[in-house]
């Protein structure tokens, strides 16, 4: 069985409250260390174990969604966000903390990687202008959030500043479906089934380019947070900074969604790795000024923005609608594990992030012109499952 379809608003609000939590719930830590009774030490512990189970439970929700229905893993992975997300406004104890934030992640995992899949499917003669309007959308958020988060939070309670993450997650269930929507998988022959479980080579290198860009992108948003105010830079500079990068990454979004029907796909990603480059480029050559920094980082969301929606949807096109889930969820491992890889890596604001950024540039122009040669559109399903049975019949 599966739910016949969400509407966008409730998978955009959810997606949206994902994002949130990312920019909150750092913001939030030092004073709910100071009202619960804990040290540095176990908030970071928080954090890691959210990642954790998150990056853990993202290839199960992926499979989950792929075998049986996108729909219910959304709407239970939501489910455990929220409600978990609630729990911890009532959280006594770092320990119970702990324990909130660890189904949190699980909850995650399962419903972030069915956002893309659902969204796609919803627009599947356009998908990147789904993904393009879901990417500016979160943008947006990112950008515009931490600082209602931070006022609330100093004026307030930290509980005040969190809220927003478990009432938009419960808002989104007014977009989740109802029991009538309810209708039957169709039922796949065998041989259908297998081979719609491999997944291309070319979609191996999608992710590979995932990893590199968003390694950098990765790099340098830590880099900027750690170094800047060590050169002389504020607090509120570097908070402008980044909403500069977030609303640019909201508006590339916008852009791609209006235009990326007729633009080549390839042509994207290869001004999106250059971006990359060029802001870091800016980032360790030249001297950090507000302005240089600011212009470093508007590179770095226009090419997230173009790293973004047009990966997705070209990793979709090279692939079979039965697979997009487990494809979603290999797309956030591989942006996370090129993130993590890159900072553990790289030393913070050093010329050694330019050089590797060199380095994975050309190979990411490399991977773009692999997965782009000869590109075909995929055999439609009907004709597949046409020929299984023809030669079914004939044998």
């Amino acid at each position: 069985m599966r739910f016949k379809g969400i509407p966008a608003f409730g998978i955009m609000l959810a997606s949206i409250a994902y994002v949130i939590e990312i920019t909150t719930f750092p913001m939030i830590l030092e004073s709910m260390s100071q009202s619960l009774g804990f040290d540095d030490e176990f908030a970071r512990l928080l954090i890691v174990a959210y990642s954790v189970a998150l990056v853990t439970s993202v290839l199960v929700g992926g499979w989950l969604g792929d075998k049986f229905s996108r729909e219910t893993v959304f709407a239970g992975g939501a489910l455990l966000f929220g409600a978990s997300a609630v729990a911890v406004l009532f959280a006594q104890s770092g320990e119970q903390a702990l324990v909130f934030r660890i189904v949190q992640g699980i909850g995650a995992g399962l419903f972030s990687p069915m956002v893309p899949a659902l969204l796609a499917a919803r627009k599947p003669h356009d998908p990147i202008a789904a993904l393009g309007f879901w990417g500016m959308l979160t943008g947006a958020a990112a950008a515009l959030y931490p600082f209602i988060g931070a006022v609330l939070t100093d004026n307030f309670s930290w509980q005040i500043g969190w809220l927003m993450v478990p009432m938009v997650t419960i808002i989104a269930f007014f977009g989740l479906p109802s029991s009538r929507d309810v209708v039957s998988y169709e039922t796949a022959t065998p041989e259908l089934s297998e081979m719609r479980q491999r997944i291309s080579a070319k979609v191996w290198a999608v992710m590979a380019y995932v990893a590199l860009n968003y390694g950098m992108t990765t790099w340098f948003i830590v880099s900027l947070s750690l170094s800047y105010g060590d050169e002389g830079g504020t607090f509120t500079e570097i908070g402008f900074i980044l909403f500069l990068l977030w609303a640019t990454f909201s508006l590339g979004n916008f852009i791609i969604a209006k235009t990326g029907k007729w633009v080549n796909v390839g042509f994207m990603l290869n001004a999106g790795v250059l971006l990359n480059l060029g802001g870091v480029g800016i980032f360790t050559l030249l001297e950090p000024t507000l302005l240089l920094t600011s212009i470093a980082a508007i590179c770095i969301g226009m090419g997230m923005a173009l790293n973004n929606a047009p990966t997705t949807d070209l990793a979709f096109r090279l692939s079979d609608k039965v697979q997009h889930g487990r494809i979603a969820s290999l797309d956030i491992i591989a942006a996370r594990i090129g993130g993590a890889a890159f900072v553990f890596a790289i030393p913070v604001a050093s010329m050694a992030g330019l050089y590797i950024g060199l380095a994975a540039t050309i190979l990411s122009l490399l991977l773009t012109a692999y997965c782009v040669r000869a590109m075909r559109k995929p055999v439609p399903i009907s004709v597949v499952r046409t020929n299984i049975r023809f030669q079914a019949d004939q044998a």
